[in-house]
């Protein structure tokens, strides 16, 4: 696997063809999600994970996202993609809505990902809640607490109340036997933390425990009416893609069709 170099991080040029295909950044990756999601019948559970190395508080300074500027410091490859990942999921969470599927969306505490542009929209044009978890509390290495966001309140009053606390012992139990990042002070007496890469990789595994969780409570919500967005869908079903494409993403003129432009420009669709 060959890699160059960018802005002082590493991008590799060739990903076995396995990562390929389950990479939302790739062609092939993002179209496996979205046939997947397609394939799925009314009240289905779509659980989706970004990965997080740039919306997390260890990357925070790195990243460089503040309010004023969700997209960070986009010059560094890691971050650019989190940029891109977060327009795409956007994206798909509309088309879950649309198909009357039930979403829940899962990030660390303290992620950034919900002050994204695109995810200000869905919190505006779609009914979704919010709660908290500790993995530890589903037999996880570390306690971690997870925020996740969902359009079934049950789901996420389900994991309140089975995960949502962990009393202090029981933290300190589990971050004693696995710690993630590594404190000390610099030159000049700040206290400063670094992750370590390798055990922050492994908390992110789901454990069994939570997947059966999950399942169990699908399950269970499989026959409710899942809401779809706040707006009704107002497109005209007798066109096809194309038709709908020209009828609404091109404008007709003297000189032939000029193209109005991507109103997803920033999550760079795979041509």
């Amino acid at each position: 696997m060959r890699s160059r170099q960018r802005n002082g991080r590493r991008i590799e040029e060739e990903r076995p063809w396995i990562a390929r295909c389950f990479d939302l950044l790739t062609p092939s990756g993002f179209a496996l999600a979205v046939s997947e999601i397609c394939r799925c019948v009314p009240g289905s559970l779509v659980v989706i994970a970004i990965c997080c190395n740039s919306f997390c508080t260890t990357s925070r300074h790195t990243a460089g996202r503040t309010v004023l500027r969700p997209q960070g410091n986009s010059g560094y490859v890691f971050v650019d993609e989190g940029n891109k990942l977060s327009s795409r999921v956007a994206a798909m969470l509309y088309l879950c809505a649309w198909k009357k599927l039930v979403w829940l969306v899962e990030q660390p505490d303290g992620s950034f990902l919900p002050r994204m542009p695109r995810w200000q929209t869905i919190w505006t044009n779609m009914e979704a809640f919010s709660g908290i978890f500790y993995m530890g509390a589903f037999g996880g290495p570390t306690p971690k607490r997870h925020r996740v966001w969902s359009n079934s309140k049950k789901l996420v009053d389900a994991l309140n109340e089975r995960a949502g606390h962990m009393s202090r012992d029981e933290q300190q139990k589990l971050a004693s036997s696995t710690q993630l990042v590594t404190k000390y002070v610099d030159r000049n007496g700040a206290k400063r933390f670094q992750g370590k890469r390798d055990a922050l990789r492994a908390s992110q595994t789901y454990t069994k425990q939570f997947g059966k969780f999950l399942t169990r409570v699908a399950m269970s919500l499989h026959n409710d009416n899942t809401p779809g967005p706040k707006h009704p869908c107002d497109l005209p079903n007798d066109l096809t893609d194309f038709e709908l494409f020209e009828k609404f993403c091109v404008q007709s003129s003297g000189e032939g069709l000029d193209r109005l432009g991507d109103g997803w420009a920033d999550a760079t669709w795979p041509m």
